[in-house]
């Protein structure tokens, strides 16, 4: 794969990474999006998640993005980087949250395959010093009808961490 000239900005309400040299339906051509920060700073030792778009999903790509971002603030870290690709393992977190919480098996799931929601949580749960209820960020997914278990993941992690 090519060089690629990478730039930050948002796209629907999320930190994007853009590669200025490609162009994809008329706009600079968006590799993936970063998930870790709710206001899409990049904090001293923040933690953060790259998903990279299928066409970009290569390590190569996936090792320029990082290096991008490294430059920008060196102290972040990736999830990606991690073994299960989060900083705490869904395994770990599926069988706690059971411990605590009676659990549909859709919401075992999940668990296990939204690693970007895991993810967020884990970062909400260390910013606000594992705090004993859900914060208010997550109000909008949780009245609006979101199916993923967000009050017994973030119990769960809280317990974990």
């Amino acid at each position: 794969m090519k060089k690629l000239n990478l730039s930050v900005s948002w796209k629907g309400g999320i930190p994007a990474i853009f590669a200025t040299n490609m162009m994809r339906h008329g706009d600079f051509a968006t590799i993936g999006f970063i998930y870790g920060s709710s206001q899409g700073e990049l904090i001293d030792n923040g933690k953060y998640l790259l998903d990279l778009h299928t066409e970009f999903n290569n390590p190569d790509v996936l090792d320029q993005v990082k290096a991008f971002l490294t430059g920008i603030n060196s102290s972040i870290t990736f999830a990606n980087d991690q073994a299960h690709g989060s900083f705490v393992n869904p395994e770990d977190v599926l069988k706690k949250a059971k411990e605590l919480f009676k659990l549909m098996s859709f919401e075992e799931d999940l668990i296990l395959k939204d690693i970007q929601q895991l993810h967020l949580i884990y970062v909400s749960a260390i910013k606000n010093n594992k705090q004993p209820t859900l914060p208010k960020e997550f109000e909008y997914q949780l009245y609006s009808g979101g199916l993923y278990p967000l009050r017994q993941v973030y119990s769960a992690i809280c317990a974990l961490i």
